[in-house]
């Protein structure tokens, strides 16, 4: 090869290179940005699901903290509705209590129907089927039409049975929370 062609290869060459620049330099930035696209998606990603996590945990919470609040109430609502049944002193104010003891109750269970692990819910549905029981029999008591078997008696021992699991299923919450003692 002689000097003129060396110096129109080395020309052609500097003239490719300068055209094919630019798409290079545009393919390469196409690429960077996708790979930037993709780490900012999963980096969203992962922030959702620990928004979600961190949601779940309040709900959680939330509706644990609920049940134990009403459940106390409506135990002891159920107390002392029995108490003034027996002392034959019943009036709508112990009715209302009850009842309204009852709603925020049934409310609270439903919530933790929703939000609970199976290992909580195991504990809380013997629960309520106690505090419902023991409901009844404060209802037929108040009414004076107790079922055959029921007694102020039976239902305060039925009453106190029922509060040992209390423990339990408090601590099954706490665990599923993840709190340490």
């Amino acid at each position: 090869m002689s000097a003129g062609t060396d110096a129109i290869m080395i020309a052609a060459v500097g003239v490719l290179g300068t055209l094919a620049a630019p798409i290079v330099t545009q393919r390469l930035a196409a690429r960077a940005r996708r790979e930037d696209f993709e780490l900012q998606g999963a980096e969203r990603e992962e922030s959702r699901r620990h928004e979600q996590s961190q949601l779940d945990r309040s709900t959680k919470r939330s509706s644990y903290v609920g049940f134990l609040a009403s459940g106390r109430r409506f135990r002891h609502e159920i107390t002392n509705y029995l108490y003034t049944a027996k002392r034959d002193e019943l009036d709508n104010v112990a009715r209302t209590e009850l009842e309204e003891a009852r709603r925020a109750y049934v409310l609270s269970y439903a919530e933790v129907q929703i939000a609970a692990s199976r290992s909580v819910l195991a504990l809380t549905e013997p629960f309520n089927l106690g505090l419902a029981n023991a409901y009844r029999i404060a209802k037929h008591l108040g009414d004076d039409e107790p079922e055959p078997g029921e007694s102020l008696e039976g239902a305060e021992q039925f009453l106190q049975d029922l509060w040992t699991s209390w423990d339990d299923m408090r601590q099954a919450m706490r665990d599923d929370l993840g709190i340490l003692d």
